[in-house]
């Protein structure tokens, strides 16, 4: 199939729908992406909380 087949309302109407379907999913992304807050120490306290289901300590680990 060559580019020049194509026609133009084809491609406009693609247009049409890609650009805001892309912008929809991107704020959406942000939107929930943006809604996920973890600090240092909320991210210290959920590795010791599965180190203790798993049975394990994470004493004498050297921090990353």
């Amino acid at each position: 199939m060559d580019v020049e087949s194509i026609p133009a309302e084809t491609i406009f109407n693609l247009g049409l729908v890609y650009g805001p379907l892309l912008a929809i999913l991107s704020i959406a992304a942000i939107l929930v992406l943006g809604g996920y807050r973890i600090c240092p120490a909320d991210h210290e306290h959920n590795l010791e909380t599965i180190a203790a289901q798993m049975g394990e300590s994470r004493e004498g680990e050297s921090a990353l």
